[in-house]
């Protein structure tokens, strides 16, 4: 899916082993580019976010970035790729003592795919911990097939607004 010749994935983020905080895990990720997120929400819903650039600095803003989603579980009977249409390919990543609004009343640390997925996000935010998330998709982007919630939209979580049990961030380089 990732289009990648011979894939070779690095493990450089574990909410589980580094702990929840935003600034650990951009430090972890650094300046590493061709980016998997891996999110594990419960004990049946799965999904992931390959990012192809780096997580840039708050002084870049929103950036653009070639990105998709991925449904390993949950959402689809199958893994499957979620194309993200490119005017939504963006991300944009908050300093260490900032956030990103998200409405009047929350913020967060982190977006991709310019809002289908919040990273710390919290009322009045941002939260404290990374794994504070809210992920969508409009429904008209879900590739067919979609087993999940539909409300308008649809999640490849089990809910909108959910606390992850794990997120995991592999660099994915040619091998």
């Amino acid at each position: 899916m990732i289009d990648i010749p011979n894939p070779t994935p690095t493990l450089l983020y574990s909410s589980t082993r580094d702990g929840g905080d935003f600034g650990t895990m951009m430090d972890k990720v650094g300046d590493a580019s061709g980016l998997l997120f891996l999110v594990n929400h419960n004990d049946t819903h799965r999904f992931g976010s390959f990012v192809g650039g780096q997580l840039k600095s708050p002084a870049d803003g929103k950036y653009k970035v070639p990105l998709f989603f991925i449904s390993i579980s949950g959402a689809y009977g199958q893994v499957t790729k979620v194309p993200i249409p490119e005017a939504r390919q963006w991300v944009g990543v908050a300093g260490h003592d900032a956030s990103i609004r998200f409405s009047t009343a929350s913020r967060g640390k982190m977006t991709i795919a310019l809002g289908y997925l919040w990273v710390a996000l919290g009322s009045p935010g941002p939260a404290d911990d990374v794994r504070s998330m809210y992920q969508w998709v409009e429904k008209d982007d879900l590739p067919a097939g979609y087993l999940g919630r539909l409300s308008g939209n649809g999640t490849l979580a089990g809910t909108w607004y959910f606390t992850a049990k794990e997120i995991a961030i592999y660099q994915v380089k040619s091998g």
